[in-house]
């Protein structure tokens, strides 16, 4: 977890500071710009995963963590997923209301399970046909790393390191020896795009 000193979380503390005053403001600040120019994309998705609640109804400061991390996992995707939300709840803890942290990490969740969920089995495959050369049609659940795509030990290693950086996952040291097929893969990405529990 990131400190309260870390430069990442005070950038992202500066820029929902950005967009809750950008709110009231007919112009916002030139930091959020290419947030807000996203908005017609970003704020559905906050809407989708909170029907309850429409956005001119939702918490001010609630709705700026949500677009900052709406923007960072669907449209600036430099860092881990896991990453933006932890930090989200963090900000939700530190300006929001006693509610805001629960609220943020399940609109994350919902928000991760719409968006990244659908995507996760064509990025897998379009990997995989990219890494191996490989006609994406060849790509089923049964093919075996060993067998059929014919990779040592040592060369498993770092193809699950390329894979994690690829796709932005962490998968469990734990996991990886227990992956024998492209079908054991996708369940264990699956599993670790399940939403965190709430804090």
């Amino acid at each position: 977890m990131k400190t309260a000193t870390d430069p990442r979380h005070q950038r992202r503390a500066r820029l929902i500071q950005h967009l809750f005053s950008s709110s009231f403001h007919p112009t916002p600040n030139s930091e959020v710009l290419d947030i807000w120019k996203n908005l017609p994309q970003i704020d559905p998705s906050i809407a989708k995963a909170a029907p309850e609640w429409p956005l001119d109804r939702l918490n001010p400061i609630d709705l700026a963590i949500l677009r900052l991390a709406v923007y960072e996992l669907t449209i600036d995707k430099k860092a881990p997923y896991k990453v933006i939300i932890d930090e989200a709840i963090e900000l939700a803890k530190e300006y929001g209301s006693s509610n805001s942290p629960k609220f943020i990490n399940g609109a994350l969740g919902k928000i991760i399970q719409n968006f990244m969920h659908p995507n996760l089995k064509t990025a897998l495959i379009t990997f995989l046909a990219n890494e191996f050369k490989m006609d994406s049609e060849a790509i089923h659940p049964d093919l075996s790393f060993t067998g059929d795509l014919n990779l040592s030990e040592t060369e498993l290693s770092h193809f699950f390191q390329r894979l994690q950086d690829a796709l932005s996952v962490d998968l469990p040291d734990e996991k990886i020896p227990q992956m024998a097929t492209v079908g054991d893969l996708l369940q264990a990405l699956e599993e670790e795009e399940e939403p965190p529990p709430p804090p």
